[in-house]
């Protein structure tokens, strides 16, 4: 496939732009103080709506040509390659592997499952036009541009990548929601688009060869930190973003169209990826008990202004509370272990923990929940068998004992004492034990005779 130089590239959605419309550079400046910006207003990113079901009632299975329109759902269930397919208003779920050629979006929903993958692989342009939602919580790939009309949402909790061009925001209110990893040849929030048209979650990663931006602030990162690789060259006429919340890696070699404008980004010169530029890349959290002890392990693969850990304990998983607080390594290139020891947790009581993680500016995130318990080994119904049943059973800690019941293998029961069993002239064989305690405890044991 034959590569266009980028600044080319930007003269022709320039051109086609300024031909689609006038309306852009006389009202541009009044819609933008109209719209303000759309994360301020929300405090958040678009969140990813419910997730339909991989077969609704009302679906019929996608067919190659298919036109799907406004109150039609199709479904891929499965693997297929398909020459083309149109979105005209219904909605499409993918929950297995869909390969297409060419993809026609004038309006509707297209929703890909966890698992499931959206592979547009001949390099046709995908233009959302308005009313276009895309909704993926698995891999989307688009060999072609990427392009994103007025009045359309796009939300990524999983992959999404167009490995050769470029995503291309020229519409207002078309909003990038990028809460997973997103990979591009190049970016573009064009004129006209609005604040915040590319809105990044906590701890995603957004890398692009090409950064193209003209309007202010059109990256937010409403909560958390978030990371923006930018490999090769950026033209930012307007700042980037106001959060502090952003980091933008990028590398020596990095060239610029004008100042660098990134805004109240956090600049990590000479950086390679987005896996040193996050505040913490943790490897793993995990948990055991012993000797009645929840033992907690986490390790980092790197630390950027990372001060310090919290360790928090829940019994429903909701409401948590903090129990310890661990150092961080402030910044760290190699992985780091910590350890972290909970004992004053209950038997028979399952708990909840997560690690919060703070940086040295108050901004944190979670790590994955983890849950532990430990059963209580009821110390006040053990014994002792003396001699396999030769002589007697000896308790310990009689004075906790209700009583005690032997059954043999038909469940009969043989013996019912409320005192240790002594000198009873068992034959050979399997016998069953239930000694119960004076608070409601009960034990079974199971026990064999084989007297010579």
């Amino acid at each position: 496939m034959k590569k266009l130089h980028p600044q080319f590239i930007a003269s022709l959605f320039l051109k086609w732009n300024f031909i689609q419309g006038k309306l852009y550079s006389k009202s541009y400046l009044l819609l933008l103080i109209a719209i303000s910006s759309y994360t301020q207003l929300t405090g958040q990113c678009a969140t990813m709506p419910a997730f339909p079901g991989c077969t609704p009632a009302t679906s019929t299975p996608l067919t190659d040509g298919a036109t799907i329109n406004t109150g039609n759902i199709s479904t891929l269930n499965g693997t297929a390659s398909f020459s083309n397919i149109t979105l005209n208003g219904g909605q499409l779920i993918i929950c297995g592997s869909l390969t297409l050629s060419n993809i026609t979006l004038n309006s509707g929903t297209i929703y890909i499952n966890a698992g499931a993958t959206l592979n547009c692989n001949a390099g046709t342009n995908a233009i959302l036009n308005s009313g276009t939602n895309l909704y993926n919580n698995g891999t989307a790939i688009f060999s072609g541009h990427f392009i994103m009309n007025g009045n359309v949402t796009v939300i990524n909790n999983g992959t999404l990548t167009t490995p050769f061009n470029y995503i291309v925001i020229q519409g207002l209110n078309a909003y990038l929601v990028n809460n997973g990893q997103l990979t591009s040849g190049g970016f573009m929030a064009w004129i006209p688009s609005s604040p915040g048209c590319l809105c990044l979650g906590d701890m995603s990663a957004t890398t692009t060869n090409y950064f193209y931006n003209r309007t202010t602030n059109s990256v937010v990162v409403p909560s958390g930190y978030a990371c923006l690789n930018v490999r090769q060259y950026a033209s930012n006429d307007n700042i980037v973003t106001a959060d502090t919340g952003l980091a933008v890696c990028i590398p020596a070699s990095i060239s610029y169209s004008g100042l660098p404008n990134w805004g109240n980004a956090d600049i990590l010169n000479n950086c390679a990826s987005c896996s040193v530029a996050l505040p913490i890349e943790l490897l793993s959290f995990t948990g055991h008990t012993s000797n009645k002890t929840a033992v907690l392990e986490w390790v980092t693969a790197s630390e950027i202004n990372n001060c310090f850990f919290v360790v928090e304990r829940s019994t429903d998983a909701m409401s948590f509370t903090a129990i310890q607080t661990q150092n961080g390594a402030i910044n760290s290139t190699s992985q780091n272990a910590y350890v972290s020891y909970d004992n004053s947790i209950e038997p028979d009581v399952l708990y909840y923990y997560r690690i919060k993680q703070v940086d040295c500016d108050g901004v944190y995130t979670y790590s994955n929940i983890i849950s532990l318990s430990y059963a209580d080994s009821h110390p006040d119904l053990e014994f002792i068998i003396n001699n396999l049943y030769t002589e007697s059973i000896e308790l310990i800690n009689e004075e906790f004992i209700e009583k005690i019941m032997v059954y043999n293998t038909l469940g009969q029961l043989i013996s019912n004492s409320k005192s240790s069993i002594e000198k009873v002239n068992y034959s050979n064989g399997i016998y069953f034990i239930q000694v119960f305690s004076k608070s409601g405890k009960t034990k079974k044991y199971k026990v064999v005779k084989n007297k010579k």
